[in-house]
């Protein structure tokens, strides 16, 4: 029997097959990493171990070398629980739209970065069932204008855009930032009434979007994100899950290869 400490790595050498002309053995090396869920109950007399099994070294020093790598990512440090993650979604989701724009002097370079940030902005705009619809045709993004924290806002924006080369729309982009907190009380209807009251008989005033970027789904804490939803549509706002906005499962050439885009949008933090 072989005694572990908690999230350890164990090594073990089997037999995988014997050569009977030669007498020689010859052996596969495997590598268990195990942790100790300790006992749920002091009634209980055994502990629960849960592992990962390697099939060779270089898949424990990959996945040891990946786990490393994590301390090091944009979005994980020391800090204990998720306070400023918010903040810096506002950051990040203003630069991305901004690189949307046309007038992004890189987009020649970094096709799949401007790509990429396109699709989230018209996602934004025209909703997850139609933005591909926009995609397929001639879309100019003229201009686009961020602001943060503007009358305690997380973010909006101005978007002017061409399609097919017709008449310039203007949209307004609302959002409020909600990956891992509550709403708070009676928070987006006065929102909502300021950005009305703002754009009023202007040439925004006809394309105004309002969305709460959640980290909840129907499969992650789905007794929040229901509870953010319903007063999302109590109110008139979108609410629209942060992996629909971005999933972090894309095909390696439509990865941006931008190193704010790629750890922020598709690392899981």
């Amino acid at each position: 029997m072989t005694r572990v400490k908690a999230s350890a790595i164990i090594n073990i050498k089997t037999i995988e097959r014997s050569n009977y002309m030669s007498k020689k053995k010859e052996y596969q090396e495997i590598y268990i990493n195990l942790d100790d869920s300790g006992k749920l109950s002091k009634k209980e007399e055994l502990s629960v171990y849960a592992g990962i099994v390697f099939l060779s070294k270089q898949e424990k020093d990959k996945f040891i070398k990946r786990k490393d790598m994590n301390d090091f990512l944009l979005m994980k440090d020391s800090s204990e629980g998720d306070k400023g993650k918010e903040a810096m979604l506002d950051f990040v989701l203003s630069w991305t739209l901004r690189v949307a724009s046309d007038a992004y002097p890189d987009k020649e370079v970094k096709q799949t970065l401007h790509k990429a940030c396109r699709r989230i902005l018209f996602k934004l705009i025209f909703g997850l069932k139609r933005y591909e619809e926009i995609e397929r045709k001639q879309c100019q993004v003229c201009s686009v204008q961020v602001w943060k924290q503007w009358n305690n806002i997380d973010l909006h924006a101005n978007v002017t855009l061409r399609i097919d080369g017709g008449e310039p729309e203007y949209h307004v982009i609302v959002v409020e930032n909600k990956v891992y907190t509550p709403l708070s009380d009676n928070q987006l209807g006065p929102y909502k009434e300021i950005i009305l009251n703002t754009y009023k008989g202007g040439a925004y005033e006809k394309h105004i979007l309002f969305w709460v970027i959640t980290g909840f789904n129907e499969e992650c804490r789905k007794d929040k994100f229901d509870k953010i939803k319903k007063e999302c549509e109590a109110n008139g706002w979108g609410c629209i899950p942060i992996l629909d906005l971005q999933p972090n499962n894309i095909p390696e050439k439509e990865k941006p290869d931008s190193d704010i885009f790629d750890e922020f949008w598709l690392k899981e933090w």
